[in-house]
């Protein structure tokens, strides 16, 4: 789990000030390097010893083991996309050309690092319970329920019942689940357990329903009950970015994933479906 993961995570659930700190750390995050511990301390309007008590909550001995590894963590990321801003990519000085590239390097290194994190086992577990389900209902929010229909749209394509709940009615079809079918859940923070999808977790293992859940590398409600998990790799800032980019370009890979792997279970069966529907639909168009 990265240190960012962490510090996002103590900002969204802790409301004291050490909730101010990690929210310090997120958004000065590349001026920390150059920051002495009283300077923090000042800026947070806090004192040093909730500096260590926040560095402690992460999980390191003090502040000065902390401070170390989260700017060499900074770092890292940083080399990998080489300078490239994941939270503004461009500025309103960039030529378009420039907004271009920066883009398209985010997308290719999110992918990179989405493969990189994917274990050829889980995908295969998960396209296994896609397979032997009669039905798949897809549960997120926001911007993951958009994401996820094109997704949907190409298992019908092959034959495969699988719906996207509408908010309304999702307790509704999750009620109507078994354990023949199964539910993908969709939630980078997979927290908290209140949450949509996450409020569906207590109802799925009720009544039997396989999960197979998509959420980011950190511990959290949705990693821990799944029976499989996909992780979504992300180097935004939760309150810096001017858009999702990476962990949007990161679900659609895993979706993908998803497809395919469902898809090389029955090859030339799935091939030869798909082939004679595009057949008729294009014959349709002729008339």
């Amino acid at each position: 789990m990265l240190i960012r993961e962490k510090i996002e995570r103590l900002a969204r659930e802790v409301h004291d000030a050490r909730g101010a700190v990690a929210r310090f750390l997120l958004l000065e995050a590349n001026a920390l390097e150059n920051m002495s511990m009283q300077e923090v301390a000042e800026a947070t309007f806090t004192s040093k010893a909730t500096l260590v008590r926040v560095a402690k909550a992460l999980g390191f001995s003090g502040w000065t083991a902390f401070h170390k590894a989260y700017v060499f963590e900074r770092k890292e990321t940083e080399r990998l996309f080489e300078g490239v801003d994941t939270n503004i990519p461009f500025s309103k000085q960039d030529r378009t050309a420039q907004m271009r590239s920066r883009l398209a390097q985010i997308y290719m290194e999110s992918v990179y690092l989405t493969n990189d994190l994917c274990e050829d086992a889980t995908l295969e577990k998960a396209a296994s319970i896609l397979d032997e389900s009669e039905r798949i209902v897809v549960l997120g929010i926001g911007a993951n329920r958009s994401l996820s229909r094109i997704f949907i749209q190409k298992m019908v394509k092959l034959g495969k019942r699988v719906d996207l709940c509408e908010p309304a009615d999702a307790r509704y079809f999750v009620n109507t689940l078994t354990f023949r079918d199964c539910a993908i859940l969709i939630s980078y923070s997979g927290m908290p357990p209140q949450r949509e999808p996450m409020a569906f977790i207590p109802l799925c293992q009720a009544r039997g329903v396989p999960m197979i859940a998509l959420t980011g590398r950190h511990d959290n409600v949705l990693r821990q009950s799944a029976d499989v998990v996909l992780t979504i790799f992300s180097k935004e800032d939760w309150f810096a970015k001017i858009a999702s980019y990476s962990s949007e370009v990161s679900i659609l890979f895993l979706l993908d994933l998803l497809y395919s792997a469902y898809f090389a279970r029955h090859y030339d069966e799935h091939l030869s479906y798909r082939m004679e529907n595009v057949r008729a639909i294009e014959q349709d168009k002729t008339f």
